[in-house]
């Protein structure tokens, strides 16, 4: 099973991940990350699935944390 996290920047999204599941690997996918790997011509979709695929076949599940996108604003209309 493969679990995603996000919220805000520096909202605790380690500590509760760490915390809930200690013995997972922890994937952490940052925008800049994705904007430097297009640049260098890598499949950021490739490059993570093969870590989940890793995670998988040492019997763990794989948690991906990742920032909300979307400045935190919510509409209200």
């Amino acid at each position: 099973m493969m679990r995603f996290v996000t919220g805000g920047a520096c909202q605790g999204k380690h500590a509760f991940v760490n915390g809930k599941f200690p013995q997972e690997m922890c994937i952490t996918i940052r925008e800049e990350q994705i904007l430097e790997n297009m640049s260098a011509g890598i499949d950021t979709i490739l490059q993570l699935q093969k870590e989940i695929a890793e995670a998988e076949l040492s019997g763990g599940q794989a948690i991906i944390i990742m920032n909300e996108t979307g400045s935190g604003i919510t509409p209200m209309e």
